[in-house]
């Protein structure tokens, strides 16, 4: 499904015109229509996913709807104290069920809104950050296979929209905004998950450390989880260690 489709599927859903996600989201008139045919900027994306309370991974195809992770054992859970009663009555097995239901409903909300809200005000600032330091961020609708890459050179990041990768784009990003700022300055540099050099072990570093600064600021160390973070951004298990070491600075 292109990404237009897909934002004209998502509105459609929520009673909302093209015409009105775009004026909610504070983009010209008639441009998502224009993305079925050309990229957007990253920035203009993230607003219509912030609109629409989705992610931009979820709009780029990337992730699915949130669901509930691990079955539960329903009897036991409506069984506990204080479960199976409402004013001092016991629930029939009909209400239980839909006690059970309401709340499942609600965690899904509530974890779907803090996800969607962490990455697009990252992303946000990482589009703050690459502003301010000069570098010029494009979509591009290349081949699965066809990664991100940083031109140093000219400062220009070209992000993928149907890059096949599972590491968020916010940490992509991040990546190619640190290979521009701190790499070899007339070098281009492709992303992938599994190069392993030093170059690009120091742009990691430099990634997470970016993101952590952003995301946690006055968080103390005590309520930072280097699982929670690695999961969060879908990274592969050989950055354990660094996010280990990185994220309590």
């Amino acid at each position: 499904m292109s990404l237009y489709r897909r934002i004209k599927e998502v509105s459609s859903g929520k009673n909302m015109t093209i015409a009105e996600l775009e004026r909610l989201s504070g983009i010209s008139n008639g441009q998502i229509r224009r993305w079925d045919t050309s990229s957007p900027k990253v920035e203009n994306l993230a607003k219509v996913a912030k609109t629409l309370h989705v992610s931009v991974d979820f709009l780029l195809g990337k992730e699915e709807s949130s669901t509930m992770d691990e079955p539960v054992d329903l009897d036991k859970a409506l069984s506990e104290e204080g479960m199976a009663m409402f004013d001092g009555k016991p629930l029939s097995e009909e209400y239980k069920k839909l006690y059970w239901l309401c709340l499942g409903l609600i965690r899904i909300v509530v974890n779907s809104i803090m996800h969607n809200n962490l990455h697009d005000d990252l992303l946000a600032r990482l589009i703050y950050i690459a502003d301010k330091a000069g570098i010029k961020i494009e979509n591009i609708e290349g081949n699965s296979a066809d990664p991100d890459v940083a031109f140093c050179k000219s400062r220009i990041i070209n992000l993928n929209n149907n890059f096949e990768c599972n590491i968020s784009v916010a940490f992509r990003l991040a990546h190619e905004i640190s290979h521009i700022q701190f790499s070899q300055p007339t070098f281009l540099y492709t992303f992938s998950p599994f190069i392993k050099n030093k170059e690009e072990r120091e742009t990691n570093i430099r990634a997470i450390r970016m993101i952590a600064k952003l995301i946690y600021n006055d968080v103390p160390n005590e309520r930072r989880n280097w699982a929670n973070f690695m999961s969060e951004f879908n990274l592969p298990s050989w950055f354990e260690p660094l996010v280990k070491e990185l994220i309590y600075d």
